[in-house]
């Protein structure tokens, strides 16, 4: 699908964003999904994957539709994210290129579910939200899925973990066999591939449709567009190394990762101690101080936000500079997703690990899978030196 193919106000919409060119997965994949095939795809962090389903769902779903303005008054879009922060993110990019008049609706738990339910009366073009609460919705007889035409799910590899692996399936289950299937991550490895291919077989929903299955080529991002350090540290010197760090470089716009809530709040909580300015982010977070966080460290207001792997999967933060991993989960896949935080959208940016002697055994297993080269640093009289050169 060409982008003169697009309606006007699409191609408007592109303009206003600078748009011009589409990227490599949005060029293989955007036709695809127009024609109605179930695409299930995997492109590096950064590509632009969000736009490839969403541009040719809503071209097809909305301005193709014999009567938009009616078709705009029925649910026929729903996108299962893992985090709330995705699905906000994704609601943002519905709200800018759908129809004026097309209403959309976030469903999350940790909001009252009678305003969600109040939120379905106003009769959304799409609703977002996490597996279980769109479930409960649809149990409810809420969410009318006869209505629906297409279900994507953002981050599908995260959707079918075993934390969440049994309220997607059930999801997918409730679905009609008619409804048109999306699936995309930067990691989306054979399994889910296959488990996905199983699920829409045993529905139904692959009976008549093809399913296309798109893994396009690495373009290299996390070696050619982000630069990786390495700092060696005891684990209780953490903190004060990342302390260290931070003064040192004076990031733009840091996204430090900790791998629990637990660790996130103690760092967050020492880094205000020694004054500075930052947030903490994780699944326990309330709701208000999650969404403060986040548009404080958006807007450049707050330079280091503090999280857990919540904010690993999607999420489109412009100008990161800095991704500080505190320590490393033995899932590689954890590994991709949080240094592609930075150097998106072909900008550069720096991935840190810092580590102890346990982190730094599995980053040199990362550095030989990912064919990486690590750059081992230092700290010394208050700069950021290699660690050769102490």
């Amino acid at each position: 699908m060409e982008r003169s193919s697009f309606d006007i106000r699409i191609a408007e919409k592109l303009n206003e964003k600078a748009i011009t060119v589409p990227t490599p997965v949005q060029k293989d994949v955007i036709p695809l999904i127009y024609e109605g095939v179930n695409c299930l795809f995997e492109s590096e962090t950064g590509t632009g994957k969000t736009l490839a389903y969403l541009l040719p769902l809503i071209q097809r779903l909305c301005f193709d539709a014999d009567d938009t303005d009616e078709t705009l008054r029925q649910t026929k879009l729903l996108i299962a994210a893992p985090t709330k922060e995705l699905a906000s993110q994704i609601k943002a990019e519905l709200n800018y290129f759908i129809p004026e008049g097309g209403k959309t609706l976030l469903c999350f738990g940790g909001s009252p579910l009678k305003r969600q339910i109040e939120g379905l009366k106003e009769k959304p073009f799409a609703v977002i939200g996490s597996p279980n609460r769109l479930l409960e919705l649809i149990r409810l007889k809420k969410i009318k899925t006869a209505q629906v035409e297409a279900v994507v799910f953002d981050e599908a590899d995260r959707l079918l973990s075993k934390e969440m692996s049994d309220e997607s399936t059930v999801l997918l289950e409730s679905l009609p066999a008619h409804v048109q299937f999306c699936a995309c991550s930067a990691t989306l490895p054979l399994h889910i591939q296959s488990r996905l291919t199983e699920l829409l077989e045993e529905t139904g929903i692959a009976e008549g449709k093809r399913t296309q299955i798109r893994i396009l080529p690495k373009e290299n991002i996390l070696t050619e567009q982000i630069t990786h350090w390495a700092f060696y540290t005891e684990n209780r010197d953490k903190n004060d190394t990342l302390r260290r760090f931070l003064a040192a470089e004076n990031p733009e716009k840091a996204l430090i990762f900790c791998i629990n809530a637990e660790q996130t709040e103690h760092t967050a909580e020492y880094l205000s101690f020694k004054h500075v300015d930052c947030f903490a982010l994780h699944a326990r977070t309330d709701k208000i101080k999650r969404k403060q966080a986040l548009d404080k460290f958006k807007s450049g207001s707050c330079k280091v936000l503090v999280t857990s792997d919540l904010a690993a999967r999607g999420l489109d933060i412009k100008g990161i500079t800095h991704v500080i991993q505190m320590g490393l989960s033995e899932n590689p896949d954890f590994f991709v997703h949080r240094a592609g935080r930075t150097g998106r959208s072909g900008n550069t940016g720096i991935n840190v690990v810092i580590g102890d002697e346990s982190d730094l055994h599995l980053l040199a297993q990362f550095e030989k899978k990912f064919g990486l080269i690590i750059y081992p640093k230092d700290l010394y009289e208050g700069k950021v030196v290699s660690a050769d050169d102490c």
